[in-house]
C-alpha cells in the first residue's frame, strides 16, 4: 500500500504522500489506512473527480469565472463580488471581519475557528516526539506549501487597511469565506483558500494552513515572503527552466531573483522570459482566470516502482489497460459536454541505466524522492486522437513503440519503465449538430468580455481546499479535499481542497 492522500493531522507524525503503508503504521500505530477504489489494475479516481465537480457546482453561479486547474484545484475570480461588497460597507469594521476570518502573511493572527485545531496539531506533534518520531516542523502546512518567513509580524489587523487595494482584498476575503460556507452547507466538504491580487500569489499561500482555512497575502508582504521561497515552487519554474535559471544565475530563492537586474535577465534568458522573471520576482502575475470548469485533458497513469516493465509486450499490456479508462471517460465527456480530444499523448519514465552513478540521499528519503533519484529521463509522443476503444488502443501501442524506439540501444533494448501515462488532450467543444465531420464542427468558445480595473488596482485571488467534515483527527487516509484557485483583475483567490 502506498499513500496518495492523508488527513492533515497525520503530518505531525512525519507521514507523507507516497509513503508506504507499513512505514506509516510504524510512525503512527493508530493510523487508519483506507483502500481507494481500483479499476483496470490501478487506483480509480472517479470518486475524487466527482467530488471536485460537486464543489464547483456549489459556487459557479456566485463568482465571475472559475478555471479548473486539476482534479482538486480551481482558480476563482471574485473581482466584481469584492467591488460590490466594498461599495456596501459603511466603515472598516466589516472589512476587519474578513481579515479576522483569515490567516494573513506577515501576521501572527490566528482566526478564531482555527485556534483549537492549531492547539490539537501542536499536541499531536509533542506526542509523536515522545515516541521518538521525526515530525514535520510545521504540521499544519500542506506538502509543497510556501512558508511565511516575514521578519516583522504585524499584530493589529487595522494596520493592513492602508488604501483601496487593501480594502478590496479584505472584501475579497469576506466573499471567499461565504463561498467556503456555501460549499460546506451544500456538499459537506470544507474548503481551504488562498487570497491574493493574482493567481500566482493566491496559489502560493493556499496550502499554508490546510485544512479548513483561508490565507491572505497583500502586496507589501511579498518581498519578505519571497526572501527564502525556493524558485522551484513557482509555476513555470518547477522543471527544466527552473533548473536552468538556478544554475545560470547561481541562485535558489525568489528573493535572490528579485535582486537581479532586468537587463541581465533579458541578456541571459531573452527579452520575453527575462521580463517575465523580473515581474514574477516582485509578485506580479498577469495571467487571467480563463473561465473553464471542464478539464483540458483526460488522462491517467500507472507506476511500477517495485516491478519496472522490461518488455514491449508488458508495456503494450499496461497501456491497453490505461486506454480502457481514458476511452471510457472520453465517451462520458462526449455525452455530458459534447467534446472530443484531438491528440492522444503517451508518456513513459525510465529507470537510470546501470552506467549512471546512483544518487545518494539520506536514509529518510521519501518514496517520491527515491523514485526521482532512480529516474533517468521521461519521454512522450502524441498522435491524432481517433474515437473508439479499438482505435485508441492501436494508436496508443504504436505511439508507445515509437517512444521506446527513441530510447533503445542498437540491440533494441530500452531502460526499465517506471511509469506509463496516457492522456487525451486538446479537448475541443463540438458544434450543436454533433460530430459527423469533426473538422467542420470543432468550434472555439467565444472569449468572455471582462472589465479591467484601473492600472493601479491589483486583483485579489483566492485558493480553496475542501475536505470531508467528518475527517478523523489521527488518521492518514485518502482524504476528499478539493482545491480551487482563482484570480481576477481586481481581486482573485486560489483554492485547494
Amino acid at each position: 500500500i502506498v499513500l496518495f492522500g492523508f488527513a492533515s493531522q497525520a503530518r505531525a507524525y512525519g507521514i507523507t504522500r507516497a509513503m508506504r503503508g507499513e512505514e506509516a503504521k510504524k510512525r503512527c500505530p493508530d493510523v487508519n489506512l483506507i483502500q481507494v477504489p481500483t479499476a483496470n489494475g490501478k487506483s480509480d479516481m472517479q470518486l475524487y473527480r466527482d467530488a471536485g465537480a460537486e464543489v464547483i457546482r456549489a459556487i459557479e453561479d456566485h463568482v465571475d469565472r472559475i478555471e479548473r486547474a486539476s482534479i482538486d484545484e480551481s482558480y476563482v475570480d471574485v473581482t466584481s463580488q469584492a467591488h460590490d461588497r466594498l461599495g456596501k460597507v459603511k466603515d472598516n469594521s466589516e472589512l476587519l471581519q474578513g481579515l479576522e476570518d483569515s490567516f494573513i502573511v506577515g501576521s501572527d493572527h490566528v482566526p478564531a475557528g482555527n485556534r483549537e485545531r492549531q492547539l490539537e496539531a501542536e499536541k499531536d506533534k509533542r506526542e509523536a516526539e515522545k515516541r521518538g518520531i521525526r515530525t514535520d516542523p510545521e504540521p499544519l502546512k500542506s506538502e509543497g506549501a510556501a512558508t511565511d518567513n516575514s521578519k516583522e509580524k504585524v499584530q493589529n489587523l487595522q494596520d493592513f487597511l492602508h488604501g483601496e487595494e487593501d480594502r478590496l482584498l479584505a472584501a475579497g476575503a469576506l466573499v471567499v469565506k461565504e463561498l467556503r460556507d456555501r460549499v460546506l452547507a451544500e456538499t459537506q466538504f470544507t474548503v481551504s483558500a488562498g487570497i491574493g491580487h493574482n493567481k500566482m500569489m493566491a496559489k502560493l499561500v493556499s496550502g499554508m494552513h490546510k485544512p479548513r482555512a483561508q490565507t491572505l497575502i497583500h502586496q507589501r508582504a511579498i518581498p519578505n515572503f519571497f526572501q527564502e521561497l525556493p524558485i522551484r515552487k513557482i509555476k513555470g519554474l518547477g522543471k527544466k527552466f527552473g533548473d536552468h535559471v538556478c544554475d545560470t544565475l547561481k541562485i535558489d530563492s525568489m528573493g535572490e531573483l528579485s535582486a537581479i537586474n532586468l537587463s541581465l535577465l533579458r541578456a541571459k534568458f531573452g527579452s520575453e522570459r527575462g521580463t517575465w522573471l523580473s515581474r514574477i520576482s516582485r509578485g506580479i502575475d498577469d495571467a487571467e482566470v480563463k473561465g473553464r470548469c471542464l478539464a483540458k485533458s483526460i488522462g491517467c497513469s500507472k507506476t511500477f516502482f517495485n516491478r519496472p516493465l522490461k518488455s514491449l509486450q508488458d508495456g503494450h499490456k499496461w497501456v491497453e489497460s490505461l486506454c480502457n479508462e481514458v476511452s471510457s471517460r472520453v465517451e462520458q465527456d462526449l455525452r455530458d459536454n459534447n467534446r472530443l480530444p484531438q491528440r492522444l499523448i503517451v508518456s513513459a519514465s525510465f529507470q537510470k541505466s546501470k552506467k549512471t552513478p546512483p544518487t545518494k540521499g539520506p536514509s529518510n528519503m521519501s518514496l517520491v524522492d527515491k523514485w526521482n533519484a532512480k529516474l533517468d529521463r521521461r519521454r512522450s509522443k502524441s498522435c491524432p486522437f481517433r474515437k473508439g476503444l479499438l482505435r485508441v488502443k492501436q494508436d496508443a501501442k504504436a505511439t508507445l513503440t515509437k517512444v521506446l524506439n527513441e530510447v533503445s540501444d542498437h540491440n533494441g533494448s530500452f531502460p526499465p519503465i517506471l511509469a506509463l501515462g496516457l492522456a487525451a488532450g486538446n479537448i475541443t467543444s463540438l458544434g450543436s449538430r454533433g460530430s459527423r465531420t469533426l473538422d467542420k464542427f470543432f468550434a472555439k468558445r467565444p472569449a468572455t468580455k471582462r472589465t479591467l480595473p484601473p492600472p493601479h488596482h491589483h486583483p485579489p485571488h483566492h485558493h480553496h481546499e475542501q475536505q470531508h467534515q467528518q475527517e478523523k483527527a489521527s488518521t492518514a487516509t485518502s482524504d476528499r479535499e478539493m482545491q480551487a484557485q482563482s484570480s481576477s483583475s481586481s481581486s482573485s483567490s486560489s483554492s485547494s481542497s
